[in-house]
């Protein structure tokens, strides 16, 4: 039974493989539970990204554009008050 004030789930994203296996964390969700950050490739052979979803609308944004040669953005993470965003670049 559902309660009437909870929102219904949705699937918000489907996440690729490749980005497990990492010692880091890949996501994290704002704190008012709009927005899931993400580090995801662009394509197969790309780069670690961090990208913005919003989870009411499913769009998706890219926030980094990491150089060629660095394996990617990881570990976002909102601040407590969710107006700005952390992440660690890996270079090889």
């Amino acid at each position: 039974m559902a309660r009437a004030d909870a929102p219904e789930e949705h699937i918000v994203t489907s996440l690729p493989e490749s980005i497990y296996g990492y010692d880091y964390r890949m996501l994290d969700w704002s704190p008012d539970g709009r927005w899931l950050a993400v580090s995801l490739p662009l394509s197969a052979n790309n780069a670690l990204t961090v990208n913005l979803l919003d989870s009411r609308t499913g769009e998706k944004r890219v926030l980094t554009h990491p150089d060629p040669g660095v394996v990617g953005d990881v570990e976002p993470r909102f601040s407590p008050d969710g107006r700005t965003l952390s992440f660690i670049r890996l270079i090889h």
